[in-house]
């Protein structure tokens, strides 16, 4: 991801950020960062939120997991209650929680937060 001084930026999705978690970066002095966060972590919106769209759905009984991609890379797997009702090419909206997300230096790969 890249950091513009107040959000991240995964090609053309943006993730807002806390006071802090700014700082942290701005501290650090750079503009590119890898973002992860765990699969549990991302919460499955069917209206706001970075929109992608679903490839494959494992079916776990009370979960499942949800297979995406964001941008043209980047692979990404959810677990979430099966609750939701999803089906293979349905159109969802990802979001994180602020509290989960982790950010770490391109080049050393040490955890900024």
């Amino acid at each position: 991801v890249t950091f513009d001084g107040k959000k991240l930026h995964l090609e053309e999705h943006e993730i807002s950020l806390k006071e802090e978690q700014i700082k942290l970066l701005k501290e650090n002095g750079k503009e590119e960062f890898i973002l992860g966060i765990r699969p549990e972590d991302i919460v499955v919106n069917k209206d706001k939120g970075i929109k992608c769209k679903v490839d494959v759905l494992e079916l776990l009984g009370h979960e499942e997991i949800i297979h995406t991609q964001l941008g043209k890379n980047e692979d990404v797997q959810i677990i979430c209650s099966n609750k939701i009702k999803l089906k293979t090419n349905d159109e969802i909206h990802l979001s994180f929680d602020l509290d989960y997300l982790h950010v770490f230096d391109k080049d050393s790969q040490k955890t900024i937060f």
